[in-house]
Order: structure tokens, then sequence, then C-alpha cells
């Protein structure tokens, strides 16, 4: 290909003034900007000889903060996040239960989510308890199996704001083993400060 490519942050580039550039001499030039934040990236075509081309340019979607140390971004711009870790940038650290256990002094802030998990071995029912500790009806609380719960996508939820008692039962017709479920607790977008709870999560048999 006789046609070079120079690439130039907010300014018309040069042979000898870039940032990127590809000197290929194959039919096809690819040429990757990484991080381009909200400059203005001008694009300059060099000709040592007379060539003809066409030019294609599409940005792609960064992930928020790069998605931290506990994720990788996809193509999407959405992080995939390592297990045990949940959020738009895997911030967020998802607690594993035991059967029978119960955590107290958890706490969660107005529209964020704390997560939860537990693998059920040959039961026919799972349940779920959170208790706020000093307030009433201002945590929502979700499950869901074999991914985390969102506001618009959960099997059960819990969102009964007369209460300061939120209890989830599912119930199974056939027993199930090696089943992982997720428990989102959500504070209230309408709490003025973080709600502090304990939670219990356990199935039968006990």
């Amino acid at each position: 290909m006789d046609c070079d490519i120079y690439v130039q942050r907010d300014r018309n580039p040069s042979l000898l003034d870039y940032v990127y550039n590809d000197l290929t001499t194959g039919n096809v030039a690819h040429l990757r900007v990484d991080d381009a934040g909200s400059a203005t990236w001008y694009i300059g075509i060099f000709g040592y000889a007379t060539c003809e081309y066409t030019m294609q340019v599409f940005d792609s979607v960064s992930c928020p903060g790069g998605c931290g140390t506990h994720g990788t971004c996809n193509t999407n711009g959405r992080c995939i996040c390592n297990n045990g870790w949940v959020g738009a940038n895997c911030e967020t650290q998802s607690g594993t239960f035991t059967n029978g256990n119960t955590l107290i002094g958890q706490r969660v802030a107005p529209g964020e989510w704390k997560y939860y998990s537990i693998v059920v071995q040959r039961t026919s029912q799972l349940n779920v308890i959170v208790k706020e500790t000093e307030s009433t009806g201002l945590l929502w609380v979700f499950v869901s199996a074999g991914q985390y719960p969102t506001l618009s996508s959960h099997e059960e939820d819990s969102t009964d704001t007369a209460t300061s008692i939120h209890r989830i039962s599912l119930e199974f017709t056939t027993p199930r083993s090696d089943t992982q479920y997720f428990v989102g607790v959500y504070g209230s977008p309408f709490s003025q400060r973080d709600t502090e709870f304990s939670i219990s999560i356990y199935y039968a048999p006990f």
C-alpha cells in the first residue's frame, strides 16, 4: 500500500509530529488509539506515491475505571468481574455463606448493593432473613439462581416498606443440589444515610 497513516492529538499530524503511525506495506492497515479520552484526534494520510483508499473510523466504549483489579473490560464496554466481585467497576465484594450462617453489622448506602451467595445441597427450601437494625423499610432484598439479581431481573423479592424484617422463602418441587443462589440487598434510594442490617441464609435440612 502506498499510503501511510499518521495520528496526532488536538492538531494535524506530520511525518515528524505524531502520536501513532502505521507504515505497513500491506493492502490493509489497522491503527488503534488506546485511552483516547475527550481529545480531538487528527488523522493524516501521506501518499509517497499515488494511492487510493477507503477509511473507517470507529470508537469503542471504555469500561468505568477500567474494571479496577477485579475484572476485565469486554468489547461492549462492560466489566466482566472475577468470581466474588460485582458492580459496574467490579468494586463490590460478594460474601459467601455456609448453611445457617448469620452476618451482623452489615451496611449498605442508599442506591447501592450488597451481594451474598450460597451453594445449596439436596434441599427443597431456601430461606433468607434480613433484619434492619435501626430502621424500617429501607432495604429491598432480591434472590436469583446462578446470577446476581438486579431491580428488574430476579426470582423473588421483599420490598415491603412497612417492615424491618425481610423474609424470602424459595420452595423447590425437585430438590436442588450444587446450585448457587445470590442474594442482593439494595439500599433504598429514599434513605438519607447508610442502613445497617443482619442477614441469615439457610436451607433445609439444616
